[in-house]
Formats: structure tokens, sequence, C-alpha cells
């Protein structure tokens, strides 16, 4: 039997949480596998893939030791991949308060966390103007589970992505995956400007 961090296991026994989680969040529990190959990754220590978005990526605790405590990947199905939280608990916790991670990332000229700053409050506008269920949807995520305390969720994010030197993803072809940052800046996209 596989043993699965206690917030995984509180999540998967509330169908309430993981419908929300669903959506707005786009994370998805699927049955935990140490078989990384279906998702078209290898890495040099044990991945336990636990979620899923609806683009196809994927959520895996890395390395091995105590459950709670290890890292998390996330391998895009576009060739992209890296360190997402140090844990399960403050992948939800970041999930939950940026939801729109993957934007943060996309819009962090080549990884410079000032480009993900100047980008947290064009998302967050976007977002709650398109989902008005966002602030609700949070407030029940975080008074149901123990998730820490995050004051700045883009160091947080940034802070991950970026502490990743011991983690190698490789394709099942044995091709590095390219990192989680991307080259685009916030004044690249016309609706911001």
């Amino acid at each position: 039997m596989i043993k699965l961090p206690k917030v995984y296991e509180i999540i998967h026994g509330n169908k309430e949480i993981q419908k929300i989680l669903e959506w707005p969040y786009d994370f998805i529990l699927v049955t935990p596998t140490l078989d990384t190959t279906k998702y078209y990754f290898k890495t040099e220590k044990q991945a336990l893939c636990v979620a899923e978005d609806a683009s196809g990526g994927v959520f895996a605790l890395w390395g091995d030791g105590n459950i709670d405590e290890r890292e998390i990947i996330y391998v895009s199905s576009e060739g992209q991949a890296g360190k997402v939280a140090n844990n399960f608990d403050y992948l939800i916790s970041l999930i939950i308060l940026c939801p729109f991670w993957r934007d943060l990332l996309k819009f962090s000229g080549e990884g410079q966390i000032t480009e993900m700053k100047k980008a947290l409050p064009l998302l967050s506008k976007e977002y709650e103007e398109d989902i008005p269920e966002l602030e609700e949807s949070r407030d029940y995520i975080l008074s149901v589970l123990p998730l820490p305390n995050i004051d700045d969720p883009v160091k947080l994010l940034y802070d991950s992505v970026t502490s990743q030197q011991n983690i190698v993803i490789k394709s099942n072809d044995g091709d590095i995956f390219e990192g989680l940052f991307n080259s685009f800046i916030v004044e690249d996209n016309p609706s911001w400007r």
C-alpha cells in the first residue's frame, strides 16, 4: 500500500474539496502510481504521480524519505518540467492562492521574480473577473484543510523552481525536459497594455 501525505488523504476523502480543486484550480487527483512512463517522463529518483491537470500535466512527489516532506515536481504535456513546491501542503496552498501559477511562470522573462510580481495583480484581476466564485472557494478550502500560511506565493513558486539543482526530469526517450520558466513578460500581453 502506498503511503500518501495527510492533506492528500483528506482531499481524497472529501468529494466537495475534490470538485473545487478540479474547478477552478485545475488539480485532479489520480490513482497514485510510481509508473511515470505513462506520463512520458522518468527521473533518477522515485516519483509518485498523485494528480494531473486538464492539459495532461502531472504532479508527483519526488524522492524518498518522509512522504509529507517530499518535493513536488510538475511535468507539463508541452515538454517542460521542474520543482513547484517543497511538499504537497505547500503545493495546495500555492494552487489555492495562485490558480494562475503556470501563467506566472509563463510571464517570468526567463525566471525574473520582478516580472512575476508585475504579472500577479493582472492575473489576479483576470481570474477574479472570469471566476466570480474564486474567493469563496479559496476561503472554503483554506478553512477545511490544514495548510501552511503563505505570505508571498510568488516568492514561494520562484524559490521552488530555482532550487531544483539535483532534480533531472527526462522524457521516456532520455531527452531532458525544458525548465518551467518562459520568456514572456507583462508587456508581451496586449490586453495588459
